[in-house]
């Protein structure tokens, strides 16, 4: 549903809506992408409106390939810092669960679920600042002293970073895994200025703590006036806020690390066959391929160690 001009006027400061009328009339991009989750059910008619919309952008596609896509770089990705041993994580507009996992269907659909049935002695930070988000997410605080909720602007780095419950619950002189996936397309703002708040949250990481990002991919191809650009403006015309960027400029999110093989590609490729992809998210080539991300370990003073 398209935004009337006087939108802005009916949300809080962090741009969303501050009364039950107007959460049922715009659409929140953690409901939208809730609904094209598997299992998802915490939407509105306004995020399935939105969702369809981006449905009939191209034959052949469906917005939901590419949420599946991100879920499965998010499932492989968290693995990875895993076996790394990161046992502290913080998940930057952490999102709303799906309530079936994607990728293998057995796992548990949070984060938190992912990294407790790794080691029981991990530890997620979740930071999000829509409160639908953050109502069901703060269930998740009665497992004591392994979860906490923040809320934050994730655009605003020394707003989180200063928050005394984080730094009361983390360890900093430990490694951490930085979460920060399909997030950052919601900056309104230059490449220059996200790679500044990369590098904030970057800068405060001890070395070999690492970060996992995805982000829209303008896939600088055929497709990009087809559907990369409808897509774009479908999103920005609903939530005020979108942009979709080329797999050079999401590598400058990744100031003072060494992005880990296979690089920043797209995330259906991330570790992962070809052939396994085509066989759990069937469809047309470019289904699911626009969306990209990568590994960032943090270096010792800016070398490898």
């Amino acid at each position: 549903m398209a935004r009337d001009a006087h939108a802005p006027d009916l949300r809080d400061r962090n741009g969303w809506p501050v009364g039950m009328e107007d959460i049922l009339t715009y659409p929140h991009s953690a409901m939208v992408w809730n609904w094209a989750s598997v299992g998802g059910r915490n939407n509105f008619p306004a995020e399935r409106d939105l969702g369809e919309k981006l449905d009939k952008v191209a034959p052949g596609w469906a917005f939901s390939q590419l949420v599946a896509a991100n879920e499965a770089f998010v499932f492989r990705a968290v693995a990875e810092l895993q076996s790394a041993k990161v046992t502290q994580f913080i998940d930057l507009g952490s999102g709303l669960p799906a309530n079936v996992s994607v990728v293998p269907p057995t796992a548990p659909a949070s984060l938190y679920g992912r990294v407790l049935g790794a080691d029981q002695s991990s530890k997620v930070v979740y930071v999000d600042y829509d409160p639908i988000v953050l109502a069901h997410t703060r269930a998740l605080r009665d497992v004591a002293g392994q979860v906490l909720v923040i809320e934050g602007d994730i655009f605003q780095p020394k707003e989180i970073l200063d928050n005394a419950k984080l730094n009361e619950f983390l360890d900093w002189q430990k490694p951490i895994g930085l979460i920060c996936t399909a997030v950052l397309h919601e900056h309104p703002g230059t490449v220059e200025e996200v790679a500044e708040i990369m590098a904030a949250y970057v800068d405060r990481l001890r070395p070999d703590s690492y970060t996992a990002i995805s982000h829209f991919l303008d896939t600088e191809d055929e497709h990009t006036e087809t559907i990369v650009r409808p897509l774009e403006a479908i999103m920005k015309d609903a939530t005020g806020r979108c942009r979709f960027r080329t797999l050079d400029e999401i590598r400058t999110f990744f100031p003072g690390q060494e992005i880990q093989d296979p690089g920043v590609v797209q995330c259906r490729r991330w570790r992962n066959p070809e052939s396994n992809y085509s066989s759990v998210y069937p469809g047309e080539p470019w289904s699911g391929a626009g969306i990209a991300g990568g590994i960032g370990r943090v270096l010792y003073n800016g070398e490898p160690a």
